[in-house]
């Protein structure tokens, strides 16, 4: 029997010779992906990364906890570090709730009260749905907010049910931890490193969607669900030119875990383990998401776009320079000239 890695090892030869013998497919393919990460990961994330990093020092627990500590006990948890967290979580993304789940786990969290709290902690920001799809995708930042409030109300109630599956114990956390001496410095240096991370890895499968795309052909529908499980911004983009920019699509893109956001949890949290309970919480979520949405847009009808009109945004999209990119690049020169000598990163 042939093993596992020998398997994704074959995979990847495969998809290697694919690209190689596909050059201007692959040059093509890395120019897009470059662009989502330059108009969507960048701006819609980077900003609310270092703010989250940095409000999650300890001076700033205590205030922050207030607004979901009702829903910590609703789980059975009275540690308002996870409050916090969550808070910060729902506006930074899941790169900020993996960091936060590895905090916790230093801090005492068993393995079982942390698969009932990573679908509230590993989901999608109001920064990313309402910056880079609502406004980004789909020019309404009213939809935008409406896919944020699908998928985090889904998201909640999902960890709300599994807090109850999983009979775990938590311990005190330490809030003591050396995370929370963190400079501010430090924050934006973390968190340049947390984007480019995610940008190769929108870079990597993207390129892999292109190259099963080129293999299966351009059916619509089959392009789409290759994209979605490839990477989540490339589905909301196929999503909108196959079918019209329909945010109930959007929405199940969004709450998918595709590859990309898999593998980029396991490189986060540092635990593969998240994985099994993540994938069993989307049998929840999915469905629990559509019918949120569907109901806020009967009660809160929103005019559409065309689908005509959707394929000139998608190219806006891609072609639009965003200011927090060029404050990006800026970030990493002046992070190049004093961090190296922790001019302004040093601890006192």
């Amino acid at each position: 029997m042939i093993k596992n890695k020998y398997i994704m090892s074959f995979i990847f030869i495969f998809l290697f010779c694919s690209m190689a013998f596909n050059a201007e497919l692959m040059m093509e393919s890395v120019k897009n992906a470059m662009y989502i990460c330059y108009n969507s990961v960048i701006p819609s994330l980077y900003i609310f990364m270092i703010f989250s990093s940095y409000f999650s020092k300890k001076e700033f627990m205590n205030t922050l906890s207030y607004p979901l500590r009702f829903y910590g006990k609703l789980i059975r948890i009275e540690d308002k570090k996870y409050s916090t967290y969550l808070l910060l979580s729902l506006f930074g993304g899941f790169v900020i709730g993996a960091n936060f789940l590895n905090e916790l786990k230093k801090d005492g969290y068993n393995q079982h009260s942390l698969n009932a709290i990573a679908p509230s902690l590993i989901n999608n920001s109001f920064s990313f749905c309402v910056y880079a799809i609502g406004v980004g995708l789909l020019k309404s930042l009213k939809l935008g907010v409406f896919l944020f409030i699908s998928l985090t109300v889904s998201s909640l109630i999902t960890s709300f049910i599994l807090s109850y599956v999983y009979k775990y114990d938590i311990s005190v956390s330490n809030i003591s931890s050396s995370k929370h001496h963190q400079s501010f410095v430090e924050c934006i240096n973390n968190s340049v490193q947390s984007i480019l991370s995610v940008c190769g890895f929108v870079i990597l499968f993207y390129c892999l969607c292109e190259v099963i795309s080129l293999y299966i052909g351009d059916h619509a529908l089959i392009g789409t669900l290759a994209s979605i499980f490839t990477e989540v911004t490339t589905g909301c983009i196929k999503s909108i030119e196959f079918f019209g920019g329909n945010p109930i699509f959007i929405c199940i893109c969004l709450s998918i875990f595709p590859l990309s956001t898999i593998c980029q949890v396991v490189h986060f949290t540092g635990n593969s383990d998240f994985i099994k309970p993540l994938l069993l919480s989307r049998i929840i979520h999915i469905p629990m998401s559509v019918i949120t949405l569907k109901t806020l847009l009967i009660l809160f009808p929103i005019p559409l776009a065309t689908g005509s009109n959707y394929s000139i945004v998608v190219k806006s999209f891609y072609n639009t320079m965003e200011i927090s990119s060029t404050l990006f690049l800026i970030t990493i020169i002046f992070l190049l000239i004093f961090d190296n000598n922790k001019l302004f990163t040093k601890n006192k």
